[in-house]
Formats: C-alpha cells, structure tokens, sequence
C-alpha cells in the first residue's frame, strides 16, 4: 500500500495533522496502538483562555481559540459526534496576595473579552470554598477527549487509514526518497507520538520536559454545580453527580502508573474546593509531552527531509494542536508557507 505521509500516533496532534493533510487532498495512513494511558485520551479536556497562578492570558489566546473551536465544529459535523462545548471557569481567589495581583491584571482591557463576572466575596458558599470570592471566566471550551478520539479513530478506519498496531524504530525504514512502515510506503513519516519521543531517536535531541499528569472522577451526589470551579485543581462537571478533577504535576516519576501520592494530592484538592462528601470512582495517569520553552516541536528532521515531528503540545493540544496542523499541513502539502518560529524545530538546530 503506498500513501503520501505516515503519521505515528492518533493523541489530539495525529489526528488534528491527519485531518489537514485529508482536506489537502493527501493520502495519509495513521499507526497508533490504542493505549488507554495516552495523554489525550486522560485529558479532562478543559481549554482555559487565563491560566496559572500568574492569571496570564494563553499564549496567542485570540488567534487559537476561535480556531480550534471552528475546526472542532467542522469535525463534529463530519463525525455526526457532539464532543465539544462552551464552558465557564470560575477561578476562585486562593489568597490576598493572588487576589490582589488577579483583581489588577483583571482590570486591564486586553483580559475584558474574558472576563463575565468578578465576586468580591463568596460566591458557590453553599457548595464549594471560595470565602475570598473569585472570577468568572468565559470564553474557554472543553473537548470529550474519549470521544473525540473515539470518532475520529472509527473514521479513519471507514477511509482505510488507520492501522492498530505499536510501531518500533525496527519497523521504519527510510528507502529510495520515502519511508517504510510494516507493509505501507509512504513519500513521508510524521511522528506524533507525544512523550515517547523524548526518549528515543531520531528527535531525542529536543529539549522535552516531560511530566507526569495524574486525574480523578468521582462522585458527589450533594454537590450541585454547572461551571468549572478550579481552586488549585479543576473539578468538572461530567454528569449528574460525577465530577472529574486534575490534573497533578509530578517531574519525577516519569511513568504512566496510577500512585497513592497523586490520588492523596487530588483528594486534598477536591476537599480544599468543595464541601461536599466525595468517593473517588477512577483514577487514570499519563504523561505531558511538554517542552522546555513550553512551545510545541513542529517541522522536519534536519538531516532526514522524509522525516519530520509534530509533537511537543504538553497540556495545551486542544487549543494549539489545530492551528499548527492546519499550518504544517500547508507546508508539507505547498512548501510556500513557512512553519512559525516560535515553534519550529529549527530553533533548536
């Protein structure tokens, strides 16, 4: 079987690289294996347009939000799959000193588009722990990420482009101007295998900050509550009285386990946010393919033009995965359009 490009790994950057290159009129065949510890798949999925303890607007917020959420519109249409949709995040003061810094940057024009509501004083005190108040925030979204991958994954599978199978370096061989995977050739090899490219080659050179995330449903038949409340971990709302919350930071155990010190973490951010009686009921770990300038990995291999990376989103491949894609897919696709600087490999040649 012979195609234009080979994509390694269906996570949120796969497939969004998959997506593109179809519309461009490419012939793409996807490898993935179908872990259930992928990043993606563990995501709880929520896009915030001001994040951290800084209440820093997302980088490029204005230009990569609305587009991922056009592309995600356009997806469901073609999926016939209802997986994305507008959320609120109330982002509750955790201390004078932070509610101080947040009421400031608060107050500046440029963080008005996200901003609907700001409490003095408590708002959810029938339901959750914010005495100091907070702010509500709109414009962020949330992706049913098990969804998402669910659908497109069966669409690939429709269009004969996807092969379930794990593929290791002594699968792929580079021949004659192109590129050998199993039984498929291909003008082309793309690897979006997330964390896993930190630790082999050929793209291992790449300063990755790799981390392990950890994420928690559980149930709270008590607590009723129909937006984001994030107070140092996001609690979700899933359904009627199942909640999701994460996601942990751990540096040093760079693996995909579930551990009692991350659930311990988890549970004592659930109890700081809400009053309410809680049973965890899932527990699920994976790790960020995050980067050390916290910018994603996209371009091709300096000394192989057959192979290239689209990799590096950390926890942001919502929000950032779509636009690159659209963008990279350009370059493969007309080689006219350059790929940004801010995330090309190149700036780690």
């Amino acid at each position: 079987m012979d195609c234009d490009t080979i994509i390694i790994g269906q996570g949120i950057a796969g497939s969004m690289l998959s997506w593109f290159l179809r519309r461009g009129g490419q012939r793409v065949v996807v490898f993935d294996d179908g872990a259930e510890t992928a990043a993606t798949k563990v995501a709880i999925g929520t896009c915030n347009p001001i994040t951290g303890v800084r209440f820093a607007k997302t980088w490029r917020v204005e230009t990569l939000f609305p587009f991922a959420r056009h592309t995600y519109a356009e997806l469901e249409k073609t999926l016939n799959t209802r997986f994305c949709s507008p959320i609120r995040i109330y982002r509750a003061f955790p201390n004078e000193k932070l509610r101080t810094k947040w009421l400031r940057k608060a107050g500046h024009p440029e963080y008005a588009p996200y901003i609907e509501e700001i409490s003095t004083g408590p708002r959810f005190s029938d339901c959750c722990h914010d005495p100091l108040g907070g702010i509500m925030l709109r414009g962020g979204f949330r992706v049913d990420t098990k969804k998402f991958l669910s659908a497109y994954r069966a669409f690939l599978q429709k269009n004969d482009a996807l092969h379930q199978i794990r593929i290791t370096a002594q699968d792929i061989r580079f021949e004659n101007n192109g590129v050998r995977v199993g039984g498929v050739r291909g003008s082309r090899l793309i690897l979006c295998t997330g964390a896993e490219a930190a630790f082999e080659l050929p793209f291992s050179y790449l300063p990755f900050s790799v981390s392990k995330g950890e994420v928690v449903r559980f149930e709270a038949d008590a607590l009723e509550l129909d937006t984001v409340f994030n107070k140092g971990v996001f609690i979700l709302p899933e359904s009627s009285g199942t909640f999701a919350a994460g996601a942990s930071h751990d540096h040093e155990h760079i693996d995909t386990q579930v551990s009692a010190a991350g659930r311990a973490w988890l549970e004592s951010g659930i109890r700081n946010a809400i009053r309410s009686p809680f049973r965890i009921i899932a527990q699920e770990a994976a790790l960020r393919p995050t980067t050390r300038d916290r910018r994603p990995f996209v371009g091709m291999h300096p000394e192989n033009a057959c192979l290239g990376i689209f990799n590096g989103f950390g926890g942001k491949g919502l929000s950032v995965a779509p636009y690159f894609a659209e963008q990279f897919s350009r370059f493969l696709l007309h080689g006219r359009t350059g790929i940004d600087g801010d995330v090309s490999v190149q700036r780690w040649s």
